[in-house]
Parts: structure tokens; sequence; C-alpha cells
């Protein structure tokens, strides 16, 4: 939005006044009347505005209405400027005589300590924007003033919240609930320590739809706070049972490792047990063989040799050949060599 800040201030082209318990603010039609049906229809219908070009706006205090001028000359407002009395700590308004320096307003709330060097008025001056925006049919400065009030917490404006509140519940009307809904909210949390303030206390005499917003949201908080736990509890739950899984299922692998390695060395030991076997078994063929020959050879009848005829008893085996060969026997007498097969 373009900023028409320094015709607000000069005055300069202005065609219509604004008069404020006795101070006067000269605006300009074009700036007004585009941004509120409302101011449109004071400057065109059968109104007295419309021929006098003077709007009395004197149940607002000035610096409620220079911070809504500002508004509609630069989109945006002073939010820190005016407290709920009417005054102000900015010692210059725009268009405007000098005024008295602000008194710093007072109070006796004990809710929480206000945060240093915040101007305790700054949510007051929220809710008279919104409050505004809702009777000139102003939609964007409404959408401005609940996000500014939006943004503090409960901390930042609790010095002067009983004044707020009140603001909040009487200048808007019931069917308006973006502020009530923020006031109820930020407040639901404090239930315990709000109801023990005096201050508060005369305020839901005052606005019982207060009271009863509060109790609402103090058992909407609670639920949330209780599900909040829930969660909690379940995610530890979770977690704690995801661990015992995975402990499980590395303890249940270890097991199959061990019974893998176990099957191994069983294995391994059926192996060593089948070779021992077959060496038993060899040993016993090669014991054998050699009995055979040697009841081979003792069942020869005699020398081959023709001056020797000796019988072979006993004999000795020269040389054993390899597997399936001849074996070499020489005679005992005459030494004489004879071929023999075992097989």
């Amino acid at each position: 939005m373009l900023n028409f800040k320094p015709l607000l201030e000069s005055g300069h082209f202005s065609d219509l006044t604004i008069i404020c318990n006795g101070t006067e603010r000269h605006v300009h039609r074009v700036v007004i009347c585009i941004q509120s049906p409302v101011f449109t229809a004071m400057c065109t219908g059968a109104f007295k505005e419309a021929t006098s070009g003077v709007i009395d706006l004197s149940d607002h205090n000035i610096e409620a209405l220079d911070n809504f001028l500002d508004f509609l000359y630069t989109g945006d407002y002073n939010q820190f400027s005016p407290d709920i009395d009417g005054t102000t700590d900015d010692s210059s308004s725009s268009n405007a005589e000098d005024t008295e320096p602000a008194a710093e307003v007072q109070t006796t709330s004990e809710i929480a300590e206000p945060i240093e060097n915040m101007p305790v008025a700054s949510q007051a001056t929220n809710a008279i924007m919104y409050a505004m925006g809702e009777r000139y049919n102003i939609t964007a400065l409404k959408d401005l003033a609940e996000h500014k009030f939006a943004s503090h917490e409960f901390l930042k404006w609790s010095a002067q919240l009983s004044e707020v509140i009140e603001l909040v519940y009487t200048t808007t009307p019931d069917s308006d609930r973006r502020l009530r809904d923020l006031t109820r909210d930020t407040c639901a949390p404090h239930t315990s320590s709000l109801i023990h303030n005096q201050e508060i206390v005369e305020v839901m005499l005052k606005v019982p739809s207060f009271g009863i917003d509060l109790c609402k949201g103090n058992l909407v908080h609670s639920e949330h706070l209780w599900q909040r736990e829930q969660a909690k509890m379940k995610i530890a739950s979770e977690k704690v049972i995801k661990e015992q899984m995975i402990k499980a299922a590395k303890a249940v692998d270890e097991i199959l490792e061990a019974r893998e390695g176990i099957k191994k060395a069983t294995a391994e030991v059926a192996r060593k047990n089948r070779e021992l076997t077959n060496a038993h078994s060899s040993t016993a063929a090669v014991e054998g063989k050699l009995r055979e020959l040697r009841q081979m050879v003792n069942s020869a009848d005699r020398c081959h040799s023709a001056s020797c005829r000796e019988v072979f008893t006993p004999i000795s085996i020269d040389e054993i050949g390899p597997s399936c060969l001849p074996i070499i026997v020489r005679c005992s007498r005459c030494g004489a060599k004879h071929k023999r097969s075992m097989f």
C-alpha cells in the first residue's frame, strides 16, 4: 500500500474534517471512503456529513483516532501509542496540537510481571483498532489488529489483562469470536491463577460471557494436556517396545547363528569320522591283501629253479610293485626270483 502519511500530516488538498473531542483532523474523502463503506455512506448519502464535510467521532479518544487514520493512510498503525484511558506515550500526534506526555499506567494485577520496556497498552490498542474495524466495516484493519493481538504472549500483556478482556468483550458483537477466542485461549492455561485475581473476578461479574468462555477454554486446555501426556506415554511405550523387540530379534539372530555354528561343527565331526572310517577300512583292506599274499606265496609248491626245486617254505617277499602288478618273491634256499600276482 502507498504511504499517504505526508498528506495526512500536511492537510493539503483535504476535503473532509473529522472532529474528536475538540481536536480536528483534516483528511481526504478518496482515502477514507474507498476503504470504508460506512464513511462512503456518510459522505454520499442523505446525511449531514455529506453536506457539511464534517464528521464527529468524539466517542473515540484522539489517540485511537490517530491510529485509525494512520492505518487508512499507511496500512499500519502504532500499536504502542494509546492506552486504555486515551493517553499516549508519544508527545506528538499527526496533524494535531501538542499534548501532555502520558503518565505511566499503574496496575494492581498480580497475574504476572510485565516484560521490561513492553508498553502495557499495546493489546488494548489492538482491541480498539479491531473494534473500529468492525464498526466502520474495514476487514483489512480487523485482520491486522487480530494478527498483532495474536502475536503477544500472555506475559507481555497480563499487566492490563482485565482492561483488555473487558474491551474485547464489550466492543465486539457476540457473533464475532476472533478476538474473544484468542483471549480465551491465551487465558485458559492460567485459569487457576486468574480465578484468584480480584480484577479478573470483577471482569467476570461485568462480562459473564468471558467467565463462561474461560471455563470452556480451561476444559479444552486440560483435555489437550491430557491428550499430549497420553501421546508422550504412547511414544515412550512404543520406544520401549521397539527397543525390546530389537533386543529380542538380536538374541534370536545370535541363537540362529549359534545353531548354524553347531550344525557346521557337527557336519565337520561327521566328515572327520567318515575319513577315519575310510582310513580304517583302507588299512583293513591292505592287511587283508597282505594276508592273502602270504597265503598265496606260502601255498606255492616248489622253487622254479631246476637246480633247486626247494619247497617254498619259508619264503620272503622281495618287492611289492604298484597295485594290480605282480610282486617279486625270492626263494629262501637258492635266492631265485619268482613273480606272483595278487589278483
